[in-house]
């Protein structure tokens, strides 16, 4: 009985040394990056292979995506592949912020943050739209150079892309992680573009129909 008892206190002490660590990590105060955590704590810290997250090394469950953490060699690589920021950007240039929203959103969502995925793609779109009707109040004699509007929003959609997505993507292709088709996202954006370009002619029919232009 007495060896059992030993081994049955050891494993106790070890879970208590765990949720301590765990308190000392998530305690320790967090820059602007929601992936990164100060060296200085003192606890060594791995990725979850599912959305990035940093974890003590001893824990084997993501308290933020519910991934089981194998232990050592054991660990397996992603299985979901991301956009990179260059691609996002190139999606941007292509399809507008509309596209380039998508694909970052397509990444956050992947990494485990539904939520803030879903901001992104509803502020890209609230953009466009505002985008739009500026340009519809603009006179028609008035050149203005189409580069001129898309470098703003590929400023906009690096920007966003380093801000949520952290170093998470970095960590996604260190830990072994596939980098998403360029060539996918390129046709994501024409076929934006296009849908963009017909919604635009429709609307602007629609108006020379109500006003009697046709």
């Amino acid at each position: 009985m007495l060896p059992m008892a030993r081994t049955d206190l050891a494993r106790r002490v070890g879970l208590q040394v765990t949720r301590i660590q765990g308190i000392v990590l998530m305690s320790t105060p967090m820059s602007d990056d929601p992936f990164h955590f100060p060296e200085e704590s003192g606890v060594d810290v791995i990725t979850c292979p599912m959305c990035g997250h940093r974890l003590v090394s001893t824990m084997t469950e993501c308290p933020a995506c519910g991934e089981r953490i194998s232990s050592g060699a054991e660990r397996t690589t992603p299985t979901y592949a991301l956009y990179s920021n260059g691609t996002i950007v190139l999606a941007t240039f292509l399809g507008s912020l509309i596209a380039g929203g998508l694909l970052l959103a397509i990444n956050l969502r992947r990494l485990g943050h539904s939520n803030t995925a879903r901001n992104v793609l509803v502020l890209s779109v609230t953009f466009m739209v505002g985008f739009f009707a500026f340009m519809s109040l603009l006179p028609d004699d008035l050149n203005i150079p189409n580069l001129l509007f898309t470098i703003p929003q590929m400023f906009a959609i690096h920007w966003a892309a380093k801000k949520f997505q952290g170093s998470a993507l970095e960590e996604h292709t260190t830990a072994g992680g596939r980098t998403a088709s360029t060539w996918g996202a390129v046709g994501i954006a024409v076929g934006i573009a296009i849908l963009l370009a017909g919604l635009l002619v429709a609307i602007g029919l629609a108006i020379e129909f109500l006003t009697g232009g046709l």
